[in-house]
């Protein structure tokens, strides 16, 4: 989808953070996904 960018890589710089990643761009960065646990979904 233009203008999202998933970065969930697992280890070291796998997740976006917003000087590193997000400075300069006009994307929504998006990591760190995980399951809800909390929910029987």
């Amino acid at each position: 989808m233009p203008g999202i960018k998933v970065m969930d890589r697992r280890g070291a710089g796998g997740y976006p953070t917003p000087v590193g990643d997000g400075s300069g761009q006009d994307n929504v960065l998006i990591g760190r996904i995980r399951q809800d646990l909390s929910c029987e979904c």
